[in-house]
């Protein structure tokens, strides 16, 4: 005897944990940078921020703002990063921003 079964309501896929969104955009900055050949205090250079500020991008513990990461993909680029690379990153950074509800406040001051 087969029972009937009611259609289920559509089902949300689960967000983004942000320290997973983060951890991508970290694996991929470094791959890319460990790619290039470049050094962490390179980075930090042609960005304008500290070797720790790479660091804690390339562990996940944080992620570039908007300047920062115009600067970094700037400096990737001038080392030879693809535009794959590059786009890849920018949407790893996206989405950790976006899953954080950094965005809103990415530059603020108060």
């Amino acid at each position: 005897m087969s029972q009937k079964t009611e259609p289920s309501e559509p089902t949300s896929q689960p967000s983004l944990d942000h320290r997973t969104s983060r951890k991508d955009f970290a694996d991929r900055f470094r791959a890319t940078r460990r790619r290039l050949g470049t050094k962490q205090c390179w980075v930090a250079s042609a960005v304008g921020c500290t070797s720790s500020c790479v660091s804690q991008w390339e562990s996940g513990r944080r992620v570039p703002d908007l300047l920062n990461l115009h600067r970094l993909l700037a400096a990737l680029e001038q080392a030879g990063a693809s535009p794959h690379e590059l786009d890849e990153l920018r949407k790893c950074w996206w989405t950790a921003k976006h899953q954080t509800n950094e965005l809103l406040f990415d530059g603020a001051t108060t």
